[in-house]
């Protein structure tokens, strides 16, 4: 298995049109001096839609990764994928299904921990950015 898990954040990407969120997403986490940073997706977003290169699959036929933070964006999380993110994660898994695999994820000795934001990514991802933004310019 190959690994990213020498990344200290990373975001994982899903679906059709997340470009629009994940670019901008990016560019801010790298403004506000988030180091370390390394965008992945699903099978569908670097196999189907191509908007990431294979080496950046994250899952059973992808790579591995144990970042600080992961930035799941859209990602069901299902058992291929979650199998492959490491324990030290902290995931904000964003997604508008509550009952995702990802969004009901519990926390439990060895295993990631996992915080929920529920509603539309178009809305909450950019919100979540500006909120960042707001408590790295006001400490």
């Amino acid at each position: 298995m190959r690994s990213l898990s020498s990344t200290s954040a990373s975001a994982s990407v899903n679906r059709d049109g997340y470009e629009a969120v994940i670019e901008p997403l990016e560019k801010e986490l790298r403004r506000i001096g988030v180091r370390g940073l390394t965008i992945g997706g699903s099978r569908k977003v670097t196999e189907e839609l191509h908007l990431l290169p294979a080496d950046r699959q994250i899952g059973q036929s992808g790579v591995g990764v144990n970042p600080r933070i992961l930035l799941a964006i859209g990602v069901s999380g299902a058992p291929q994928h979650l199998n492959y993110i490491g324990p030290r994660a902290t995931i904000l898994a964003f997604n508008r299904d509550s009952e995702a695999p990802l969004m009901t994820l519990k926390s439990a000795p060895g295993t990631a921990t996992g915080v929920s934001v529920i509603g539309d990514l178009f809305e909450t991802v950019p919100a979540f950015g500006c909120v960042s933004e707001r408590r790295v310019s006001h400490g």
